[in-house]
């Protein structure tokens, strides 16, 4: 229980990067053109809650994520450690509620108090102020950089992975191989937040303009997903030096390597597409 528990943490944890980015896009469906019943300062309340909803996923699956990969060594749980991903997750499930609640005042006027008061105005709030930040290339600039050391992190680590999988690397056990999944996560945490930083800077050419974003997206939540198999596998955590990995291991990490080339290939392409 405790260890599906994490799995399903971790998921959320990931699925979160794609939530976040279509409410992106449906807010400006409702707001380009301007529709009259639709508050951009009602919108902009509930994006502010989503980027902390988007943080807490973050914490909540890199912790649960940590734990897995932890027990993997010591075969038992920390009961701090779980404490941790408990408090996260509470957290996080109370932020979520304002999140929804926020987002549907947006246009659901049945649900409003009378005595409520609504937000007024569209350039208050913390996603609009991001945006103006970001929008400067001072501050867009070092967090690219951060995110392209990420792309290097992530890759690095999955290519050393898949690489013993495959049958490339057979000289040592996968139990080492899999202690280099750790900087794979620190890769990841970088490109979450550098990531969701500079979409900020200019959201509408992102999500609407721009063709290679939707598709990157949907390799980032395929790739991730998908490596937790690693962690997971105890046919792979007992593969010794020289033995070679089953056919379904294979399989999935053909499917992670692909997903996370795919990444960096839809990544480059944004500027050009």
């Amino acid at each position: 229980m405790m260890r599906g528990s994490l799995i399903l943490f971790v998921i959320c944890g990931i699925l979160g990067i794609p939530t976040y980015v279509t409410g992106t896009a449906t807010m400006w469906a409702l707001t380009q053109p301007p529709m009259p019943e639709i508050s951009k300062a009602t919108i902009n309340a509930h994006r502010d809650m989503a980027l902390w909803t988007l943080f807490g996923l973050a914490f909540t699956g890199a912790t649960s994520w940590v734990e897995l990969w932890r027990y993997r060594d010591r075969r038992r749980f920390s009961k701090l450690s779980l404490a941790l991903v408990l408090l996260f997750a509470v957290v996080t499930l109370g932020i979520m509620t304002e999140t929804g609640h926020r987002g549907g005042q947006i246009n659901h006027p049945e649900i409003r108090l009378a005595t409520e008061i609504l937000p007024s105005d569209p350039k208050a709030g913390i996603s609009t102020a991001i945006e103006s930040l970001m929008s400067n290339m001072i501050w867009f600039i070092p967090w690219q950089i951060v995110h392209f050391f990420g792309y290097c992190l992530i890759f690095g680590t999955v290519f050393a992975v898949v690489l013993r999988v495959l049958g490339f690397w057979k000289s040592v056990s996968f139990a080492a191989v899999h202690r280099l999944l750790i900087l794979g996560l620190v890769g990841v945490l970088m490109n979450v937040f550098s990531g969701m930083l500079m979409m900020l800077a200019d959201s509408y050419r992102y999500v609407v303009s721009d063709v290679m974003f939707a598709p990157k997206m949907a390799l980032i939540t395929i790739g991730a997903i998908a490596v937790l198999y690693f962690s997971l596998s105890e046919r792979l955590w007992n593969l010794k030096a020289g033995e070679d990995a089953p056919i379904a291991a294979k399989w999935v990490a053909t499917v992670v390597l692909l997903a996370w080339a795919g990444v960096i290939v839809c990544g480059r392409l944004l500027p050009i597409c």
